[in-house]
Order: structure tokens, then C-alpha cells, then sequence
């Protein structure tokens, strides 16, 4: 899978941003206004970063009117998106460290097999030594002296 390139997806966000700014302007009539190039400018600074903001707070996926993907959609944003869908399904499933191509690695596989040989005898260790904790616990003082001289 190719990874999306952020910096083509922020020309994107603002190009989109700033076609949503120069649309309110022609609506409000403020290029063909008699207002001075400086409060034009004024008003467009505050309508843009309005327009970022609102941009910004919906991070929605850019569907159609099915609800579909646009065919509109740059391939840089359908990466992004599947990346998301991709990670979202991964945590969902506490998937970690996975490498495409491990499952057929013999090197990987013989060496995740040792780590859990391994694991499994620490835990059998601790197991062990928790039960004999336990015994000491639950035999008299008197008992453990008499097996000891047994011995």
C-alpha cells in the first residue's frame, strides 16, 4: 500500500479552503465592492479562518451523495483513509509489530517459537515458587523441622 503524501494532502485542504473563501466573497459582493483592498483582505482573513476551523472540526471522509467515496477523491486521500481504516482494524484486533511476510520467515517463526518456550518455562518457574511459598505458609514450624532432619 502507498503511503499518502501529507504534503499534497494539505495543499488540498487548502486550496479547498481558500475556493470556499473566494465563493463567500463573490456571494457578499465584496470583490466588486468600493471597500479598500485593506478591510477586503480583513474580511477574507476572518471568513478563511473561519472556514479552516469548520474545515478542520469535520475530518469527515469525503463521500458523495450515496454515502460512497467520491470518484473526486485523490488517490493521496483514499490512502490516508484506508491507513486510518487499516490502523483502526489493527488496534481493534491488538495487533502489534506486524511485518508483511513473517508467517512464511523461518528465522522469525523458529525464534517466536524460543520466545514462547521461554515464557512458558518463567511462568512455570513462578508457579513453582509460589506453590512452595504457599506449603512453607501452610505447614507448622515444628513439621518443616521434623522433615528437614528426615532428610
Amino acid at each position: 500500500m502507498t503511503k499518502p503524501d501529507t504534503e499534497i494532502l494539505e495543499y488540498e485542504r487548502k486550496r479547498a479552503i481558500e475556493l470556499l473563501v473566494l465563493k463567500w466573497a463573490e456571494e457578499e459582493d465584496l470583490l466588486d465592492s468600493e471597500l479598500p483592498e485593506e478591510t477586503i483582505q480583513e474580511k477574507m482573513d476572518t471568513a478563511r479562518k473561519r472556514f479552516e476551523k469548520d474545515y478542520d472540526d469535520k475530518k469527515r471522509r469525503p463521500t458523495g451523495p450515496s454515502g460512497r467515496l467520491d470518484d473526486n477523491t485523490s488517490t493521496h486521500q483514499r490512502a490516508k483513509l484506508k491507513e486510518q481504516e487499516l490502523s483502526g482494524f489493527a488496534n481493534a484486533l491488538k495487533i502489534d509489530n506486524y511485518r508483511e511476510g513473517d508467517a512464511f520467515d523461518e528465522k522469525v517463526q523458529q525464534g517466536k517459537r524460543q520466545a514462547r518456550v521461554q515464557d512458558r518455562l518463567e511462568k512455570e518457574e513462578q508457579k513453582l515458587k509460589n506453590e512452595r511459598k504457599i506449603e512453607k505458609k501452610q505447614t507448622p514450624l515444628g513439621q518443616r523441622r521434623e522433615t528437614k532432619e528426615e532428610s
